[in-house]
């Protein structure tokens, strides 16, 4: 289990990677709200993650006629989460964005360990 562990916080770094570098370019460059953004960023991560996380985390073989149909329910559970948690972060608290994001992908990603290990991807 430590080993899966270690690859799902290597698999979530990548796809929080690819999350954070979304938002900043569409808020920054785009000047797109905060919140779209972080939930377009959030979509963008959930592809990468999938193909990570099917492959390398659980090895989990084939099936994803299966496997994908979980992760979205999943994800887009967590997602739904992830986009209160962040509205309330940046609108009530007053984070600053970034930090926002890093604090609401923290609560977020033990959460998906949880239920990817135990529903999705389970043998």
């Amino acid at each position: 289990m430590h080993g899966q562990f270690l690859r799902y916080v290597l698999s979530g770094s990548t796809a929080l990677g690819v999350h954070l570098a979304v938002l900043a370019v569409l808020v920054e460059f785009f000047a797109l709200n905060e919140t779209l953004a972080s939930g377009v960023g959030f979509l963008f991560a959930i592809l990468v993650n999938y193909s990570i996380q099917h492959q390398w985390v659980f090895q989990a073989s084939g099936q994803h006629g299966r496997h994908f149909p979980r992760y979205l329910l999943i994800t887009f559970m967590t997602f739904a989460l992830n986009l209160l948690l962040f509205w309330l972060a940046v609108n009530v608290l007053n984070f600053w964005y970034p930090i926002a994001q890093i604090l609401t992908t923290g609560i977020i990603f033990m959460l998906n360990f949880f239920l990817n290990r135990q529903f999705t991807f389970k043998r």
